[in-house]
């Protein structure tokens, strides 16, 4: 069966990537969240997925220019005005209030190698297991060093699946899988894309022993599509709650 992953918390409902948004997600007993991670200027691992503060904070700085202790002054609630105060949470906060039994789908965002050790040593000294830590990212480099340094850590490759004008892809399946299978990736996190993701594609990356993840899914009808013809692993949406209440239990749309 289908996973349904809360993207950046339950971030259509409470600011992305606040400890309010996976406390909705946890309240709301999806089955794993995702978040993203990157260093502020004095190296502390925080979740945040853009490069500046300016989209979720309202302030125009960047994240590696500023250090925690600023960055902790700053408002996150990314104009949902219900939640006034929130904050940029610390990756160890994040780790302190997943529950066991529960995955995270950790994004690395910068091209750092420092950071698959500050992620790792965050992650073993916080009450979660290695186990329910899946780590993704666009960077190939990332999930090599990830692999290669912590093997029993689950990896898996991003990418957008882009079409080009002449729609051939930017990155050919076959061309695809020797990436994964060169980066050492245990499967492929993928934009939703139809035409890419067909069941011939999928038949294959089975074959070669790497899973399918897919995201970001919003609608029903997207995610019963791709549920019906390549059943990925897990599905990222804004709104995990709602889809797995649709799909999963026939709550009414």
């Amino acid at each position: 069966m289908t996973i349904w992953v809360s993207h950046r918390g339950e971030s259509y409902d409470a600011p992305e990537n606040t400890l309010a948004a996976f406390r909705l997600a946890l309240e709301r007993d999806t089955d794993a969240w995702e978040t993203d991670i990157r260093f502020t200027r004095d190296k502390q691992l925080i979740c945040c997925h853009d490069a500046s503060l300016h989209r979720t904070c309202g302030v125009e700085q960047e994240v590696a220019e500023t250090d925690f202790e600023q960055l902790r002054t700053f408002d996150a609630c990314n104009s949902k005005e219900a939640y006034r105060g929130e904050q940029v949470p610390l990756f160890s906060e994040l780790l302190a209030l997943l529950p066991q039994g529960k995955l995270l789908f950790t994004e690395i965002k910068i091209n750092d190698p420092d950071i698959v050790d500050a992620m790792m040593e965050a992650i073993d000294n916080s009450p979660a297991e290695r186990e329910q830590i899946i780590v993704i990212s666009f960077y190939a480099d990332m999930i090599k060093v990830c692999k290669e340094r912590y093997p029993d850590m689950r990896a898996l490759y991003l990418n957008s699946m882009t079409i080009n004008e002449d729609g051939s892809f930017a990155v050919p399946p076959e061309e695809m899988l020797e990436r994964l299978a060169d980066m050492h990736a245990d499967g492929l996190d993928a934009r939703a894309e139809k035409k890419y993701l067909t069941p011939e594609f999928a038949k294959k990356l089975a074959d070669r022993g790497f899973s399918l993840a897919l995201w970001t899914i919003d609608d029903p009808d997207t995610a019963e599509y791709f549920i019906n013809t390549i059943a990925p692993e897990a599905i990222t949406s804004n709104r995990a709650a709602y889809l797995q209440n649709v799909i999963d239990h026939g709550q009414s749309r």
